[in-house]
């Protein structure tokens, strides 16, 4: 297995850090973004999505271990092609498909489907086979099933790196269990991911929860954070500044970032969009397409923009600019 080195780069405000990663000549600094592609998401195919990332060089991207199974011509094709991304340098992390297969109600989806595409498929992280968590699951049931799935998952990569999922039917539960899991995990998982909506049900109760969560990981593993579903610009700022390493989201998909305000619109609003960035400045038959682009130019520039206000230690005051310093102290 090629080996991940990880050093930090600098750290600031309240536990913001900046790290970064190296796998062989590829070079990753959190915070980071990875554009997440599903079957899920209805505006678009997958293959589509797969075929727009590549061929734009995307630097980084999630698929679902749910949508590569099988041999259509299509799952194929855009296996080979994110084998060639990837051997050209591109991050790829693999998520473990429970979501699509929730979302479909797909009840044949399965462990033994999961290790087929994570074998089939060249990854530099692959999320572990994972459960979504009852209200009615005890925090001995969900640290159970969640060391055993991960043990389970972490054999069957080859050349990737296991990210354990873990669950909480609440903050609470979550925290406990994030604090229980750290030490019995081995010491190449170099990641934990948890799912933004389950650390709480607003913002700032999602930020505490991260916070301690980060602090936890930090106190005995120095273990990176990758939250699972989160797109919007300020809530990354938020979390970043709570010592967030990475996110994923679908929403570069079906909304529209502004790049000024921060803020979305349905994806059918392109066309009444006058942005001037750099893709938005070229003509588009397709405005669907150009959405697409202008999303992923964005969030390429916004991680930049968070490393260098980390490095700079600007990020307490860009928080204080977009939600205010009584939301800011309420951390």
């Amino acid at each position: 297995m090629t080996k991940i080195l990880i050093r930090q780069l600098c750290s600031s405000g309240k536990s913001a850090r900046s790290f970064e990663l190296s796998k062989g000549k590829k070079r990753l600094v959190t915070p980071t973004f990875f554009p997440a592609i599903s079957g899920s998401q209805y505006n678009f195919r997958p293959t589509e999505l797969v075929d727009l990332i590549t061929r734009n060089s995307y630097p980084r991207v999630l698929i679902s271990a749910y949508d590569f199974t099988g041999k259509s011509q299509d799952v194929t094709r855009n296996i080979a092609e994110i084998s060639e991304y990837f051997r050209n340098g591109s991050f790829v992390m693999l998520d473990s498909g429970i979501f699509e297969s929730y979302r479909s109600r797909d009840k044949k989806w399965s462990f033994d489907k999961y290790v087929q595409t994570v074998k089939s498929v060249d990854s530099d992280f692959y999320c572990a086979y994972d459960f979504l968590p009852k209200i009615t699951s005890t925090d001995d049931d969900l640290l159970r099933s969640t060391l055993r799935m991960a043990k389970k998952s972490q054999e069957v990569g080859i050349d990737s790196r296991c990210i354990p999922i873990v669950h909480g039917a609440n903050p609470k539960q979550l925290i406990h269990v994030v604090s229980r899991i750290v030490g019995s995990l081995t010491d190449d998982t170099c990641i934990i991911a948890v799912p933004e909506r389950e650390c709480g049900s607003t913002v700032l109760e999602r930020a505490r929860t991260i916070l301690q969560l980060t602090n936890l990981l930090g106190e005995k593993t120095s273990r990176l954070l990758h939250i699972l579903g989160c797109g919007d610009p300020v809530s990354m700022a938020l979390y970043a500044y709570c010592g967030a390493d990475s996110f994923d989201s679908l929403d570069w998909t079906s909304q529209v970032i502004d790049r000024v305000g921060l803020g979305f619109r349905g994806i059918a609003h392109i066309d009444l969009s006058s942005c001037k960035c750099k893709v938005c400045k070229r003509p588009f038959e397709n405005q669907l397409r150009r959405a697409l682009l202008h999303n992923l130019l964005f969030y390429q520039d916004f991680v930049l923009q968070l490393q260098a206000m980390i490095k700079r230690n600007t990020l307490t005051d860009f928080l204080i600019e977009f939600i205010g310093k009584p939301s800011l102290a309420k951390i």
